[in-house]
């Protein structure tokens, strides 16, 4: 599965790169046959998780779309917590932003967008744009001047629950964590993130005491999009070497409801 992931992903990055020499995708007609490939890619790469993010969530609570991009994973979102809920996508990209608004621009719609990047801190940021992947932009040290926000200061103050956080932010994840203790001790949320150990030490977090704090916050982990049916509970060492061993993995982060078990293999 992962290797399939990698060798997909690498393949249509190079595509992209080919044809963007053409400005095929600066025209009106290639902005939205970006989109559209895009969309259906992210549906068959993430199929398993996708199918499994519902069961995650509780209907009337507050979901938090971290790196919400077109809105894939918010349109999931939003469907399960029902009209009684809501749905927080931060998102920083502009192009990204435009098109989430036009997904969820009904006066009755459950979402949020949120124009900024989900940090550890309050803070000016800059976003860079992957050359290779328009999907793929990322925080850096110069580039497009963005807000950067914490998960705590956008759910704190918001009255209902917040039954899970979905993260996938090119690396920059365990600053999103970080920037979400408050939400955490609270309520306890599943956790839904990309998890990149390589990605992780260059922003300055350490992939081990990341997994560790949530580990002392009372979370259990296990890897989604396993073909294997039942879902095992691993250890954090078991979690960090099969990552390093892989492009990423989606990691899922359980408050403690079951008895961990350590197993063998995964």
């Amino acid at each position: 599965m992962y290797i399939k992931h990698f060798l997909i992903h690498h393949i249509l990055e190079n595509i992209y790169f080919l044809i963007s020499l053409t400005r095929f995708f600066k025209t009106p007609i290639g902005k939205k046959f970006y989109q559209y490939i895009y969309v259906k890619y992210k549906l068959f790469i993430e199929k398993k998780t996708l199918l499994q993010l519902p069961s995650f969530i509780k209907t009337g609570s507050l979901a938090i779309d971290v790196g919400a991009n077109v809105g894939v994973y918010t349109k999931i979102l939003s469907n399960a917590v029902g009209p009684t809920g809501n749905v927080r996508a931060i998102e920083p990209d502009p192009i990204n932003i435009k098109i989430l608004a036009s997904k969820f621009k009904n006066s009755e719609s459950n979402v949020l967008i949120v124009k900024a990047a989900a940090s550890d801190k309050n803070e000016k940021l800059f976003l860079t744009q992957n050359n290779f992947n328009p999907a793929g932009s990322y925080i850096s040290n110069n580039g497009l001047p963005i807000r950067g926000v914490t998960v705590d200061e956008l759910a704190l103050n918001i009255k209902i629950p917040v039954s899970l956080i979905k993260i996938d932010v090119e690396g920059t994840e365990g600053n999103v964590i970080y920037g979400a203790k408050k939400v955490i001790k609270k309520y306890r949320p599943v956790i839904i993130t990309e998890y990149t150990p390589k990605r992780l030490y260059n922003y300055g977090v350490d992939p081990i005491e990341l997994l560790s704090f949530l580990d002392k916050n009372g979370y259990s982990f296990c890897i989604l999009g396993n073909n294997k049916p039942k879902v095992k509970i691993l250890t954090i060492d078991k979690i960090y070497k099969f990552a390093k061993t892989k492009f990423t993995i989606d990691l899922l982060c359980l408050p403690n409801l079951i008895e961990k078990e350590d197993s063998s293999s995964i």
